[in-house]
């Protein structure tokens, strides 16, 4: 039974479908479980008792950790309930970075205060952390003023007890805040996304568009890929997979299009439009090199995401990024002239692609006939502007990570370590003093010597010279072989204690987060375990639900005997059953043996009766 109700969790099904399964399961296998329990009450309840040994499990690994961070955000659910969802990060037992789902709390208003109660609530009731505060070492979450206000914020409010706390905004959020500042000055750009969004509405709202597109890639020999909602999510990848669709369907989009717009409806007007756009010299230049700029962008994206990044990855990132949208370095030019000699078939005054004719803009402008040299040019000076835009947004909007002690911590880096000897022994000193007198407080009452940090961290340059050799070429991503790296450092000198003190900030470092991007995920399957159909779930049915389903254990390798354990022995009176719940093959053995000693009663007495 608790099985069926973990498959329940993990498949996101209703309650309402336990008594099924558990009837499914009886026919299957002919055994009757009785059906004192087999009802949605009872699968609530298991799923309680399962929460609850999750709960203890997670309270286990943050208890045998001397620092965690917090990674929040808020949301309005189905039932129009204010909700903060709560992760937390830290060590595994195998020196990796680990972030796990703690709980999702009501909040009864949405302010720092409520926001404050709801992490202390989740961390001390839930998983019986109690002396969190004196383990928290970050926290992230999105630039709302709510959370970031300089007085009133939710990271003020912590760090009036917590001074040491640093708090860190999504990633993933700047990067997209920044994209959308620089957009706002390239008109070339706003005609790729309208276009976009009006292409995703003309198809995903009529099954006739829909099906004419795919007739048209059948004739063509394409498979189709559906035009993408760029608005359906704020992380850039949705963007540039939308973008790869049209440039992977552009001619049956063309076919498609120019059929529709033969008619007279409305129908027609808006594929007309759509046509003369995706047809036109400007829009296809301007298709091929956005792919090349969001490739990068994604790129980015996808690395602000992962729960493996650090904050050197951070930094890494950020500024291979901003060296490869530098102006002088992103060559618009060099892009477009390959495009048209590849791509593009030119005579006279006609230019064909993929087989059909592109359309110029009519007439002149500004005393300039339009060319393809005239719209090379265009394009050219406005992708310049949108990556001279992008470069300075992401200099504003990621300002706030100029700390000195976030900067400080890139001296972890195995990469920056210099060769020389000689050069190495005053390495990063600077850098490891001012980490270690901001968090001195927290250091000093965890033991840790802070007048050792200086000759152990050159100590540990020396001794990781060879582990720095053995690491793998930069072909592998860099907040893996950094992850891979400190790893391998943690569990070799873990056991001896040697470098206890320097890699006391090491550990300080994994733990910090740097995006907030589980908490939208979070949130993702939050509306859909709560959705319209079940907008009257409790909360901590809900925080329970989300817990098995984020939890890394499988149908198939689930244990539920501690969880059965826990809903047994918690009870002031007897359960139904006449002994605890075993595995199937134990139960079958009883049964036997309890037949064998039955049939030996018999033979005796029959024996008697003879005699």
């Amino acid at each position: 039974m608790f099985r069926t109700a973990f498959y329940l969790a993990k498949s996101e099904r209703p309650f309402r479908d336990f008594p099924g399964l558990l009837s499914l399961q009886d026919i299957n296998y002919n055994d009757t479980l009785g059906n004192h329990y087999a009802n949605d009450k009872q699968a609530k309840t298991f799923i309680s008792y399962m929460g609850e040994e999750n709960n203890n499990n997670i309270s286990q690994m943050l208890n045998q950790n001397s620092f965690i961070s917090v990674i929040c955000d808020g949301s309005t659910d189905k039932g129009i309930i204010e909700e903060e969802i709560v992760f937390a990060r830290f060590l595994n037992h195998e020196c990796v970075p680990e972030t796990k789902f703690i709980s999702l709390e009501s909040v009864h208003k949405a302010d720092a205060e409520g926001l404050k109660g709801a992490v202390g609530s989740a961390l001390e009731k839930k998983v019986n952390c109690k002396d969190w505060r004196e383990k928290l070492v970050g926290i992230a979450t999105d630039g709302a003023a709510v959370n970031f206000g300089c007085r009133e914020g939710l990271v003020a409010k912590l760090r009036t007890k917590i001074p040491h706390l640093i708090g860190i905004r999504c990633c993933a959020h700047r990067l997209e805040l920044a994209l959308k500042d620089a957009a706002r000055k390239s008109k070339l750009w706003d005609t790729i996304d309208a276009f976009l969004s009006s292409l995703y509405k003309f198809y995903h709202y009529s099954s006739l568009n829909m099906d004419g597109l795919m007739e048209a890639g059948k004739a063509l020999k394409i498979t189709i890929l559906r035009p993408g909602n760029i608005w359906g999510t704020r992380w850039v990848p949705h963007r540039h997979r939308a973008l790869l669709a049209v440039d992977r369907d552009w001619l049956a989009l063309a076919n498609h299009l120019s059929q529709v717009a033969m008619g007279t409806n409305e129908t027609a007007a808006k594929a007309k439009g759509l046509h003369l756009t995706l047809v036109s010299v400007h829009f296809v230049l301007m298709l091929h090199v956005a792919l090349k700029f969001f490739s990068i962008c994604r790129t980015i994206s996808e690395v602000f995401q992962d729960n493996d990044s650090s904050v050197e990855t951070l930094y890494t990132t950020l500024q291979a990024a901003q060296l490869k949208l530098a102006s002088d370095r992103f060559d618009a030019k060099g892009v477009l002239k390959s495009f048209v000699e590849k791509d593009l078939v030119v005579t006279g005054t006609d230019v064909m692609y993929r087989g059909e004719r592109l359309k110029l803009q009519s007439g002149s402008s500004r005393g300039r006939q339009h060319t393809l040299d005239t719209a090379l040019e265009d394009v050219e000076k406005s992708v310049s502007c949108m990556v001279s835009a992008t470069a300075e947004a992401l200099n504003q909007r990621f300002a706030s990570f100029n700390d000195p002690v976030l900067k400080a911590f890139r001296v972890f880096e195995p990469m920056n370590w210099p060769h020389d000897i000689e050069v190495l022994a005053d390495f990063g000193t600077t850098e490891i003093q001012t980490i270690t007198n901001h968090f001195s407080d927290l250091l000093n009452r965890n033991g840790t010597d802070t007048t050792s940090m200086e000759i152990e961290w050159t100590q540990l340059l020396l001794s990781c010279r060879e582990l720095k050799r053995e690491q793998p070429d930069r072909c592998i991503a860099n907040n893996e072989r950094f992850q891979a790296f400190w790893k391998k450092v943690l569990q070799t000198y873990n056991e001896s204690q040697r470098f206890a003190n320097i890699l006391t900030l090491v550990k300080i470092m994994l733990v910090l987060p740097i995006h907030s991007a589980e908490a939208e995920r979070g949130f993702s399957l939050m509306g859909r375990v709560k959705n319209d159909w079940r907008s009257r779930l409790h909360p901590e049915t809900t925080s329970n639900l989300m817990a098995l389903k984020l939890a890394n254990t499988t149908v198939e390798s689930f244990d539920p005997m501690p969880s059965i354990n826990r809903w047994w022995t918690d009870t002031k009176r007897t359960r139904r059953f006449t002994q605890q719940y075993g595995t199937r093959a134990s139960a079958d053995i009883e049964s036997n043996e309890e037949q064998m000693d039955n049939d030996l009663v018999s033979v005796a007495d029959d024996d008697e009766d003879e005699a």
